[in-house]
Parts: C-alpha cells; structure tokens; sequence
C-alpha cells in the first residue's frame, strides 16, 4: 500500500513508483443523489486496495475482485479477425451524462492493446464535461466543444479527428445528434 496514492477531484489510485493511473472515477450529482462514472480501469498489481476503495467507493466490489484474483481481466475488442463493425448502427447503452445534460449512449467496444476504443452519442443539446486523454472521429451529427479553460471552441462534423487532454473543461453544444468513434489510453 505505501506504492499507492489515493487522491484527485475526480478520485484516482496512482502507483506512486510507475506515476501510472490504475484506477478513477468521476463524482457527479444527480436528483437521486451522488453518482459515480468509471472511467479508467487499468490491470492493477496485487496491492490492498483498502484506500482505494475509501476514494472510489464504487470501485470497492471490482477492488476485492482484484485483491482475491490478482489480475483483472483484459478486456478485448468486440470485433472478430476480418469482420466488419457498422459503427453508425452498432447498438448503443444510455448513460448519465448528468443533470440536464441530453440523452446519451456508450458502447464500449473494449481494447486493442492498451488503447480502449468506444463508441459515444448525445443528442442535441448543452452539457459540460471534464475530459479524460481521448482522441476521437465524429462519424455524424454536428457540435461545437468550448475548451472553457482555453476561451476557444471546436466546430466539428463528421470526418473530423480531435484530441482532447486529460483535465480539459469543457462545454458540448450538439446540433445535430452526435456520434463519435473514441480512442482512449
């Protein structure tokens, strides 16, 4: 445990001798009360997640997982070896994206070596954000993202490619639903 920093706004664990992120969250409130985003799980060593699990409480039962098997299971990437992937009607799952923020999905497709890859949609609409390291392609829809730490916006369509930095505020403004491909370290 003295490898293991526990800590951040949004609640991270850090291996204290790598600098490497093993594990964060996002704490957000909704009408129903808290509510917690993971956004991060990366193959953790065999440590006592205890403080952990007292920075990310919905961690706790992924955590104990780890601790009895040691290795969290690698995910993979949802795609056979030469198939094809519609990613304009793959199925997606709604997500919270907050209070008045508007409807939302995710698919998560899984990993192609440690690169998660996913697939995310919003409807028309506003809502504001604290970006984790991403690079995306919109595949359709229309937005502006005001970077609000920055005072500049990003029109995007589909075609485009954007990167995005970990810690980045930002504000989402859809015109037109959006739909993107993500790539996340």
């Amino acid at each position: 445990m003295r490898d293991l920093s526990v800590g951040g706004t949004r609640g991270s664990c850090v291996s204290r001798s790598t600098g490497i992120l093993l594990a964060a969250c996002r704490k957000g409130n909704t009408p129903d009360g808290e509510i917690y985003t993971i956004e991060t799980v990366n193959e953790l060593p065999p440590f006592d997640g205890n403080a952990c699990e007292r920075a990310i409480p919905p961690l706790i039962p992924l955590l104990r997982r780890v601790r009895r098997s040691r290795r969290l299971p690698v995910p993979h990437l949802d795609l056979d070896p030469d198939s094809v992937l519609s990613l304009h009607t793959v199925a997606l799952d709604a997500i919270d994206a907050g209070a008045g923020a508007p409807p939302t999905w995710l698919r998560e497709l899984g990993s192609f070596g440690s690169v998660e890859i996913g697939v995310w949609e919003m409807e028309p609409g506003v809502a504001t954000d604290t970006e984790a390291d991403e690079l995306f392609v919109v595949l359709a829809g229309a937005g502006r993202i005001d970077l609000l730490d920055a005072d500049r916006s990003l029109e995007i369509a589909p075609g485009d490619l954007v990167r995005l930095a970990a810690g980045t505020r930002t504000r989402w403004t859809v015109t037109a639903t959006l739909r993107k491909l993500y790539l996340a370290p």
